[in-house]
């Protein structure tokens, strides 16, 4: 801590006086007596203290040693830390105020971001609200899909019950069509034997028929045939016509053969 007097002082020599002129025998401070000790005068107050009690500063302007007391020196002391108790006051004033402006337009920020986040928030649950109704009319767009999926399902499986039905149908139709071609190929067997039967029938009349050949007068057996027979018959015992599968009166057959 160095010290700047107010008003320039010269250096200060020891001087068996004081202010007054007086020699001053005592130290101002410790009221000892002077010795064969040096005494010298403090610049500040001119009074003569011993060396215990006597300060050795230099002065900066003249770059010179000079002398202060003790007493001096303490309230020069006090003066310099009253200063920079000052001096660090009017700092952290202006620290204060720095500090105070900072805080304003801080807070003027954050009332700015408060609006704006309370805006945002506006906006957001406005937005969720759009979203929920959106996801709303979403599900109920899928449950009512679901419900006609749950119709089509039922739908699929009547149908699928139809089609086993419809199949099992078709098996047993194929089933009769096959017994139906079964009979039918046995009714094709039995109408061959009857044709086959027939012809040997046919052939058997015609045989009896060269047998009874002059065996009874034509006016006879005349009377006893059909029309048709008449007319396939000649006088001589002869088929006239040639005609296949034709009948007589009675619902029996008649063959060309």
């Amino acid at each position: 801590m160095s010290y700047q007097p107010e008003n320039t002082l010269q250096q200060c020599e020891p001087s068996p006086t004081n202010a007054d002129g007086k020699k001053d025998r005592k130290c101002f401070v410790c009221n000892k007596k002077f010795g064969l000790g040096k005494k010298y005068q403090c610049c500040m107050c001119q009074n003569f203290v011993c060396n215990r009690h006597c300060m050795k500063r230099r002065d900066e302007e003249k770059e010179s040693k000079i002398y202060i007391c003790d007493v001096c020196d303490i309230e020069q002391m006090k003066e310099e830390i009253k200063a920079e108790i000052l001096q660090e006051l009017n700092k952290l004033n202006e620290n204060i105020k720095l500090a105070k402006d900072s805080y304003e337009k801080t807070e003027a920020a954050r009332v700015k971001k408060a609006a704006k986040v309370s805006k945002l928030e506006e906006e957001l649950l406005t937005t969720e609200k759009r979203q929920k109704a959106k996801e709303d009319e979403i599900l109920a767009q899928l449950n009512e899909e679901l419900a006609k999926g749950r119709k089509a399902g039922e739908s699929v499986d009547i149908t699928k019950k139809e089609l086993e039905e419809l199949y099992i149908s078709e098996q047993k139709i194929n089933e009769k069509c096959s017994l139906n071609e079964v009979k039918n190929e046995e009714t094709k067997a039995e109408i061959l034997k009857i044709k086959e039967k027939k012809n040997e029938l046919l052939a058997q009349i015609e045989h009896l028929s060269g047998n009874l050949k002059g065996s009874l007068p034509l006016d006879q057996v005349l009377p006893h045939l059909c029309d048709l027979c008449k007319k396939r018959v000649s006088v001589d015992g002869k088929y006239l016509t040639r005609d296949s599968d034709k009948k007589h009166d009675d619902g029996s057959l008649l063959s060309n053969d």
